[in-house]
């Protein structure tokens, strides 16, 4: 790229036309070998991407109360130059009346780390993705400063949240990018806020993604206070229900009652123990066990009954018990309908998806994997009683969306415009922190990025699913807690899409009308866009129509 060419574009992206009497950003401009632009949240930008030939000059943003949503900020070192001491300003962002202000404390901005990827030793046989060994964007750090290295591309993550108070309407700021000796950029920020709010907490989607116990207090030696601080931020910040799945023990009542507070909405009372003699997963419950459990959550149930909590609770009666055994868990079902017909039974063992098959297998929750769930059949199963919920894992694999690294970032978020257009009742995710590969036994500094230790692949070190990078790993343990990052950001701004869906409905009275406005964004298990504008456009024209009803 030509010097002017180079030049033209800084100037573009960052918007410094009208900025030429400021000495410092003139310093700045004078420069060839840098270049910062905007980007989408739902795109995932690699260290080598170059600068565009033509990119946006500001961040434009758009949220309900309650809400968030973020945007990148790229920074492109060109070749024999590095940075230092790179810091982000966020300026306070006023409204266009003058007077009403977003201030610093919903303000955010990250530096975009890197997770490693190693190339497995043959190309797999299944549908997936291949990805060359490299650094991949994921994780958010927390940092003050940082530095970028010759021929790099480092993403910064820029977050605003509209205060449950603010004032509806125009808003306009600055992100302001500096280093070592000088002003790099200002990339002008404009935030429209809409005239409703958003449900705190999980919202109305019912959720269970699982936030492994055992792993967090054995990285933060037996801190439970820590663990706290994980299941806080998955609510107050991801708008998921912070709970294991896999424990059978229900979670402490005093957490119960806090989280209830602020907006949980399901929680899991216990799994279903495995049969004790079972050697293969995965298994059937135990008979004897699960009698065993009952009795032991009888003080819990009446407190949770007394206290009207026992309708937000679940207990996960077996995961993937496979067609040829699925027999065996009929007598544990039973017993829970007998001893706690108040509390929902569900499963993501191969029961039959039929409404003689599911009376009789005494459940009141199904939850296949995504691509086993035909809308018809399973809408059949609503209309009969049951609730019909919904997984993904390691799989599916396309034409059906996923979270892994080798899926585009953006599914990460449309997949709940599908949960939403296939009127899933709940969705189940079965882990966000495995901390068991090479080098995940330390917690993370951030300021040690952008490339960090830490392994999100499954293919060490005994080389099982060579292809599988990020399945179960989307939330890294740093020293002062939970470390998020760029995906689940993503599935906080589907979670948020789907409330605007949901408050569709409600606001005009039609309950197909949340369903007709995602088909530009999804219109079945397979059918969703890769086009961040085309999300964008309908979700302000629902918004608009949110506003209009109101």
């Amino acid at each position: 790229m030509s010097r002017l060419v180079c030049l033209a574009l800084l100037l573009a992206c960052c918007g410094w036309l009208g900025a030429q009497n400021d000495p410092e950003v003139n310093a700045a401009m004078a420069r060839d070998d840098v270049a910062v632009w905007p980007q989408s949240s739902m795109v995932r930008v690699l260290p080598g991407e170059p600068a565009p030939a033509a990119a946006p000059r500001t961040i434009e943003l758009s949220l309900a109360r309650g809400e968030y949503e973020s945007a990148q900020v790229l920074i492109r070192t060109g070749p024999g130059t590095s940075l230092q001491d790179v810091r982000v300003e966020l300026s306070e962002l006023l409204h266009a009346n003058g007077t009403a202000s977003i201030g610093e404390a919903d303000l955010e901005w990250y530096q975009v780390g890197f997770v490693r990827i190693e190339k497995p030793d043959k190309t797999p046989s299944i549908p997936a993705r291949w990805l060359d060994t490299g650094w991949y964007p994921d994780p958010l750090l927390p940092v003050e400063s940082f530095s970028v290295a010759e021929g790099f591309t480092q993403p910064i993550w820029v977050t605003v949240h509209a205060p449950r108070q603010a004032e509806a309407g125009d808003y306009t700021g600055t992100v302001t990018v500096k280093a070592k000796g000088g002003t790099l950029a200002r990339v002008p920020l404009s935030v429209h806020v809409y005239d409703f709010e958003l449900a705190p907490g999980a919202g109305h989607l019912r959720t269970a993604f699982s936030l492994g116990e055992r792993p967090i207090l054995r990285l933060y030696e037996g801190d439970r206070q820590m663990l706290y601080r994980w299941q806080d931020y998955m609510l107050d910040r991801l708008r998921l229900n912070p709970f294991d799945l896999w424990l059978q023990t229900p979670p402490p009542l005093d957490r119960l009652k806090a989280l209830n507070a602020r907006g949980m909405n399901a929680f899991p009372l216990a799994y279903l123990p495995n049969d004790k003699e079972a050697t293969e997963w995965p298994f059937a419950p135990s008979p004897e066990k699960t009698r065993a459990l009952l009795e032991d959550l009888r003080p819990t149930v009446d407190e949770l009954r007394r206290l009207g909590l026992l309708k937000k609770a679940y207990l996960f009666g077996g995961d993937e018990v496979p067609a040829k055994r699925v027999e065996a868990t009929k007598a544990s079902f039973a017993l829970v309908q007998e001893t706690y017909p108040d509390v929902t039974l569900m499963t993501t063992a191969h029961v039959p998806q039929t409404e003689d098959d599911l009376r009789g297998f005494h459940l009141d929750a199904l939850c296949p994997m995504w691509d086993w769930g035909e809308f018809e059949r399973l809408e059949g199963l609503r209309k009969a009683g049951f609730e019909m919920w919904a997984y993904i894992s390691l799989q599916p694999y396309a034409p059906f969306p996923n979270w892994r690294m080798d899926n585009d970032l953006m599914q990460a978020r449309t997949i709940f415009w599908q949960v939403y257009h296939q009127k899933f009742d709940a969705f189940l995710y079965w882990a966000l922190i495995l901390a068991d590969r090479p080098g995940n036994d330390k917690l993370i500094d951030p300021a040690d990025g952008p490339f960090l230790s830490w392994s999100i692949s499954t293919s060490e070190p005994d080389g099982w699913i060579p292809w599988l990078h990020g399945d179960g790993r989307m939330l890294y343990a740093g020293t002062d807690g939970p470390i998020g990052s760029i995906r689940l950001d993503n599935i906080r701004d589907g979670l948020e899409d789907y409330e605007y869906l949901w408050l569709l409905s409600d606001a005009t009275g039609d309950a197909e009308a949340g369903r007709e406005a995602c088909i530009p964004v999804a219109s079945g298990l397979d059918k969703f866009t890769g086009d961040p504008q085309v999300l964008r456009r309908e979700r302000d024209h629902i918004a608009q129509q949110i506003e209009g009803a109101g």
